[in-house]
């Protein structure tokens, strides 16, 4: 009986460490995720920032330059990126 107890109680340490590998895993590409969105919202503010003309293309395909207010808009939702995903790794 009590080596029937052991390998149940190895089994439970097995599968808690196979549990927390892969949580660790999941959390590991998150935070990847979470810096590649960092970078390229710093990268993005400083294109938005730096007084140069952004081009979009509209729906017909043409280019636009992009107005004062759809800049302060974009610039709104890039602070709020890195508010969120910067701030894991400051």
């Amino acid at each position: 009986m009590a080596e029937k107890d052991l390998k149940t109680i190895e089994t439970a340490r097995l599968l808690k460490e196979t549990e927390s590998s892969k949580h660790k895993a999941e959390q590991d590409k998150v935070n990847q995720i979470r810096a590649e969105n960092c970078q390229r919202a710093q990268r993005g503010t400083l294109s938005y920032t730096s007084g140069a003309r952004i081009f979009i293309i509209n729906p017909q395909g043409e280019r636009e330059v992009l107005d004062d207010a759809s800049r302060d808009v974009e610039l709104q939702r890039l602070q709020s990126i890195i508010q969120a995903d910067c701030s894991w790794f400051q």
